[in-house]
């Protein structure tokens, strides 16, 4: 336990809140990962992937057909893969014709999820609140799921698996982490040594989008933009958690 309360997140700031008006966030230390990760799971459904983000960026001329927001945002962020993280980084890869000018592309976990979720809304980044649970509050990223606004690892099965859907924005909690944001759940745990029961606040340290197939994208710290596994071990300890936000509203084909 006393491992986990040290643990660090992946950033929660943007090295440009000055002008997105937001209040300077904690500056988390960058120990958690402090090798770079080597590992990432491979997309099972690459091909049925590609089709659907290039039918999400070339939806025909029928102006009035409806797209998805959450679809377009996942495949915005698909196109994302391989794009280094960085430490609040809010860059993300660029196109320009045909040819992706991603030379200065750099993300961490919010500037993936805020740059993916403003293409789809088609408005500025900067109006997202840097702090998780304010961003919550807010609705800005969608409504809490019920029976997923706060899960333990521990009870996460099939059923609730089934529960995500594509495009749904995972935040990933930790007990006892220290930030100056407010948690977004609590809960209590057993101590291993006395077998008491403590009460735990659970804050967020990173974020995500779910991908399918148990899968989340996500900017890794210390690594790129890449897939990883709901349930391993790398975005949530034992004893961590999430917390799911679901933006349901479609909007007009660009």
């Amino acid at each position: 336990m006393k491992r986990l309360i040290n643990l660090t997140l992946c950033s929660l700031v943007s090295m440009m809140l000055l002008s997105s008006g937001n209040p300077a966030a904690d500056p988390y230390t960058a120990t958690r990962y402090n090798t770079p990760a080597t590992s990432a799971v491979l997309n099972t459904d690459n091909a049925k992937s590609d089709k659907s983000r290039k039918k999400a960026e070339n939806p025909g001329k029928d102006k009035n057909s409806a797209v998805s927001i959450a679809a377009d945002a996942l495949n915005y962020a698909k196109a994302q893969l391989g794009v280094q993280y960085m430490w609040g980084g809010r860059t993300p890869k660029q196109k320009s014709g045909n040819k992706p000018k991603d030379g200065y592309a750099r993300l961490d976990c919010m500037g993936l999820v805020f740059a993916s979720y403003a293409y789809a809304k088609n408005e500025s980044w900067r109006k997202y609140d840097t702090y998780p649970s304010r961003l919550v509050k807010s609705g800005e990223l969608g409504k809490p799921v019920k029976g997923l606004d706060g899960i333990l690892k521990k009870e996460l099965d099939a059923d609730k698996l089934k529960k995500l859907k594509l495009g749904d924005i995972l935040y990933f909690l930790e007990p006892g982490y220290e930030s100056r944001d407010k948690h977004l759940m609590a809960a209590n745990i057993k101590d291993p040594a006395t077998g008491r029961l403590i009460s735990f606040e659970y804050k967020t340290w990173h974020m995500g989008m779910y991908a399918g197939n148990g899968q989340v994208i996500n900017a890794f710290p210390g690594d790129k933009v890449r897939y990883d596994m709901l349930t391993g071990n790398g975005l949530m300890a034992d004893e961590g958690a999430f917390f799911v936000t679901r933006i349901t509203q479609t909007r007009a084909a660009k």
